[in-house]
């Protein structure tokens, strides 16, 4: 409880209200706005371990249908990994961290309304720990806007919403401490940036965490796969995800 207290104390100085004649809302505005649009990503695989084989059986998951030959004295063990995931498009895509759902035989995905949907993995690049689901709801659903990363400055404010255990639904701050030029800069006047530092934490479940700018546009992602010595994490910019959306529904609309 205490925590709780300290965090929403701080963050509502934070969020103080604009001077008069500014038009723009508050921090905790701007999150009560993207609230809908974040989403709980849960991955499941399930694996035989062994304990001295002697004889052997078959043995079907019933949850995914997969058949595995087992050794009498083995077990079935369910592995499950937890990450965050925004959703950037109304027709249920979502961006999440490659690593959570890498193998993974199911992917669901809990809305904010406290709905699970089971979720297929659209598209995937494991270099940039970076991956879209695709959901169906039967209905539009509220998606974030996409910042416009080629504009970040050093020491700029961004914002988050935890989905860790110890900080689900908290709004935690921090500021941009460092960029990382895409490898092909060099050869080109493209000087956008792959990823970018910044000044908050990763605890367990944040992975796939989005970052927000002081208008609510999604700036990055967070990827707990690069964490520096010093606690400070790393994010995958908000145009390189627009440059894989793009392309994704670009190729939709020419399958129609």
């Amino acid at each position: 409880m205490l925590r709780k207290i300290v965090s929403l104390t701080f963050f509502l100085g934070l969020a103080a209200p604009a001077p008069a004649g500014a038009q723009q809302p508050s921090i905790i505005d701007q999150m009560i706005r993207i609230k809908p649009s974040l989403v709980e990503v849960v991955a499941n695989n399930a694996a035989a371990t062994l304990n001295t084989p002697k004889q052997r059986s078959l043995f079907k998951d019933p949850q995914t249908g997969k058949v595995f030959v087992l050794d009498r004295g083995a077990t079935l063990a369910t592995y499950e990994r937890n990450g965050a995931g925004v959703i950037i498009d109304p027709s249920g895509i979502i961006v999440t961290n490659a690593h959570t759902i890498n193998k993974a035989e199911r992917v669901q995905v809990l809305l904010a309304n406290g709905t699970k949907v089971n979720a297929r993995v659209v598209r995937f690049a494991k270099d940039l720990d970076l991956a879209f689901l695709k959901i169906d709801v039967g209905a539009p659903l509220p998606a974030v806007p996409l910042a416009d990363s080629s504009q970040i400055m050093l020491n700029q404010e961004i914002f988050s919403v935890g989905s860790s255990p110890l900080l689900k639904e908290s709004i935690s701050g921090g500021k941009i401490t460092g960029l990382a030029s895409s490898r092909n800069a060099v050869y080109s006047n493209d000087y956008e940036s792959d990823f970018f530092q910044t000044s908050m934490n990763i605890y367990h479940g944040d992975s796939g965490g989005p970052l927000f700018n002081r208008s609510g546009e999604l700036i990055g992602l967070m990827t707990a796969k690069l964490v520096s010595k010093n606690n400070s994490s790393f994010a995958i910019s908000s145009n390189k995800i627009r440059r894989y959306l793009d392309s994704y529904l670009s190729e939709k609309q020419a399958a129609k």
